[in-house]
């Protein structure tokens, strides 16, 4: 359907092999405590296009470079995070590769952007960079400022915050929207996760080597006979995050391969596995997932009661959309209402809701289905949709009424109040962790693509 559907909120259930955008988190400034060039890392002064220095090339991307000087900020960054814990000699050349590893990454899935035409328009990052200042209780200006005090560049910023959406919405095209969720397997989720009194939380690390799609047996074995040889390493009393920082392939070794807590259920099931069974402080055997080869360290477990909270009020409705252009004039809005009001009083004349909305509904999504879009509760709508639907009567139709995405005709259908720990009152959510465990295996499979069909060539 169209995207009037308010986009989920969906956390980082498992950042396994996730990009590491090396840039300020949303809501964090960054505090530069070290020198990068303290640890081997050169500083690149701003100099004249023309003055006739050549930045060193580390990697080739297709097309595309990484330099020296990119790789460098990239890795100054790094440091300034890790504070007194800083990596040097070996652990510092490991470092610096991990950050390539990443930086090459990002690449591909940007030139895999600019082959879908998938770019982001000036208003979506000025939209962007007001969500961050406001998130650092900023106006604009303060958190210009901040960012200039800093030593950040705020265009080199902003273009930071475009990338970042662009592999938002390609990663959203290539793979998120590929996924599809069955209610059988929503109700074998709720069954098995959702129904506890108690609620098993993980704060866990992990070591991750790739394994290629398509990997022979005997690649396998030799990259589970590398994770085996990490692991005696551990067990001969090496440091983890030592090790994860060494050795992990994946974007969260420069911090050690932290992952941050995770419900149980939230993480895929062979590494739930691995992961419940172990006391804090112990790590894991060998873990294959379709991610790679891993090794986990538990740093925390706790166990709370399940919140249940108060009944959930869903309604029930069907839609008409008269779709507006973004930045269309009130003009082609006044039009378009006309229109609205003409399907309205056809409605209301006695013509058939779900007939029409097959006929004429620009909504893709559910004008097939006569425009239903079953059962929702707050939040997942836009909130015109919403407060409209929620307040009509059942079976009344209502409208033309305006949405960010044009005039809609809206009949409700019915209300209802569901238990807290239903399973119809539960099944969005499971739906939504379901997805992005799919998510993690899918992506994996499109990164490892991705690098195979390219053209490589590291000069680290």
């Amino acid at each position: 359907m169209m995207p009037f559907h308010r986009p989920s909120n969906r956390s980082r259930w498992c950042g396994l092999g996730l990009v590491g955008f090396l840039v300020l988190p949303a809501g964090v400034v960054l505090a530069a405590d070290s020198d990068p060039r303290e640890y081997g890392v050169q500083v690149h002064a701003e100099v004249p296009a023309d003055a006739g220095i050549v930045d060193r090339v580390v990697a080739v991307v297709n097309d595309g470079i990484v330099t020296q000087s990119e790789l460098d900020r990239a890795v100054g960054q790094i440091l300034g995070r890790l504070g007194g814990s800083i990596p040097r000699g070996q652990e510092m050349e490991d470092l610096k590769n991990r950050v390539l590893d990443v930086i090459v990454e990002k690449k591909l899935i940007l030139q895999d952007a600019d082959q879908h035409d998938i770019v982001v328009s000036n208003d979506d990052v000025d939209a962007a960079v007001a969500r961050v200042a406001q998130g650092n209780q900023m106006d604009l200006a303060q958190f210009k400022a901040a960012l200039e005090d800093q030593g950040l560049d705020w265009m080199e910023y902003r273009q930071e915050i475009r990338e970042r959406l662009v592999i938002s919405r390609v990663e959203e095209q290539e793979v998120r929207a590929k996924i599809r969720v069955s209610e059988e397997e929503m109700r074998r989720y709720f069954d098995n996760h959702m129904q506890s009194e108690v609620v098993t939380k993980f704060r866990i690390a992990q070591i991750l080597l790739d394994l290629p799609s398509g990997a022979s047996a005997d690649q396998a074995q030799a990259v589970e006979a590398k994770a085996a040889e990490i692991r005696q390493q551990l067990d001969n009393g090496a440091n983890f995050e030592s090790l994860a920082r060494r050795y992990s392939q994946d974007s969260t070794a420069a911090s050690g391969g932290e992952l941050g807590w995770f419900e149980e259920g939230q993480l895929l099931p062979e590494i739930e596995q691995a992961v419940e069974s172990l006391k804090p402080g112990q790590v894991s055997g060998v873990v294959r997932t379709p991610l790679g080869i891993h090794l986990f360290h538990l740093l925390e477990k706790s166990t709370a009661s399940a919140a249940r909270g108060e009944p959930l009020e869903q309604v029930h409705a069907r839609h008409i959309l008269v779709l507006v252009g973004k930045g269309a004039s009130e003009s082609i809005w006044d039009k378009a209402k006309i229109k609205a009001e003409e399907i309205l009083a056809k409605v209301r004349a006695g013509g058939d809701f779900i007939v029409l909305a097959q006929e004429v509904s620009d909504d893709p999504g559910s004008k097939n289905q006569g425009g239903d879009l079953g059962w929702f509760g707050r939040g997942q709508m836009v909130q015109e949709f919403e407060d409209a639907s929620f307040a009509a009567q059942d079976g009344q139709v209502i409208g033309p009424v305006r949405s960010a995405f044009g005039w809609h005709i809206i009949q409700t259908l019915g209300h209802r109040q569901l238990a807290p720990d239903s399973f119809e009152a539960l099944k969005g959510v499971a739906a939504d962790r379901i997805a992005q465990q799919k998510f993690q295996s899918k992506r994996a499979y499109w990164l490892r693509q991705l690098k195979q069909e390219a053209h490589i060539d590291r000069r680290l």
